[in-house]
């Protein structure tokens, strides 16, 4: 797990706000914002090979994925999640985000409807 101690945007490292709680890849981190830029990012992260095994040997076998209405109820309730928490931090629509991990890609759509046509998806598992 590599620990982000300065904001990738704009290299900063005194301004660093902890916004949320949250749990990435089955581990507790914290959601930051950089006071300076206001750009937000998980604190923690894997390296390339933790990242790797993980979506190789974990997420498949957890996940069982199958494009259902259920999984679709949960992803969209997921995007409205995250639509609440951009609309709260990121005030412009016109701020870029990057999704990684897409999956269905429910929230990166859900996003565009609202208003935030800067989305991009990048999808590292392409098993």
């Amino acid at each position: 797990m590599i620990e982000i101690n300065k904001c990738p945007s704009c290299g900063i490292s005194d301004s660093l706000i902890s916004v949320m709680p949250h749990k990435i890849f089955l581990k507790e981190s914290f959601i930051v914002k950089c006071s300076a830029c206001e750009f937000l990012w998980s604190k923690n992260q894997l390296d390339d090979k933790e990242l790797t095994y993980y979506y190789k040997k974990q997420y498949r076998n957890i996940k069982k994925e199958e494009f259902t209405f259920g999984r679709f109820k949960n992803d969209l309730q997921r995007a409205i999640s995250q639509y609440l928490f951009y609309k709260k931090y990121l005030p412009c629509k016109m701020e870029k985000i990057i999704e990684i991990g897409a999956g269905w890609g429910v929230s990166a759509k859900y996003l565009y409807k609202q208003g935030f046509n800067r989305t991009t998806i990048v999808e590292p598992d392409d098993m």
